[in-house]
Parts: structure tokens; sequence; C-alpha cells
């Protein structure tokens, strides 16, 4: 069995060249940190690597990692 290779989307790779370099260099799994930037921001890259997507025969996978443990906390915190 293969193991996925991960890579994190953020201010490095911010433009569909980096995405693109991302996926030929072998990522499977791109995953987008929702702890920073806002909802226009990360909708922007999905569709950058949705564009990347329909242009290859291999499909990529997106990781929305969220901020669950901070909520977590904030509610702990104000209870």
């Amino acid at each position: 069995m293969r193991r996925l290779r991960k890579a994190k989307i953020g201010p490095a790779s911010n433009n569909k060249e980096s995405i693109q370099a991302l996926f030929e260099a072998g990522a499977d799994v791109l995953r987008f940190n929702f702890s920073h930037g806002t909802h226009p921001y990360h909708q922007a890259r999905c569709d950058l690597v949705g564009e990347i997507e329909r242009g290859s025969d291999h499909p990529i996978a997106v990781l929305a990692d969220g901020c669950a443990a901070r909520r977590k906390i904030q509610q702990s915190a104000a209870a």
C-alpha cells in the first residue's frame, strides 16, 4: 500500500504555480490551515486546486485542518 504525501498550503504556496509544483512533486493531499485566513482566501486556493486537478488524470485531496481545540478551550474558559 502506497503512503499518501501531504503538503501544507500557506503563504509560500499561495499561487497556482506553487500548488502545481507541490502536486507534480508527488503531493496527494493538500492541507489548508483554517486557523488562519478567511473563507474567501481558502476558497480561492481550493479553486486553484480544482483547476490543477481538472488538468490532470490524478485526484487531489484537500484536508481542512480546523481549530477545534482552540474553540473547546475558549468554551471552557467562558463556562
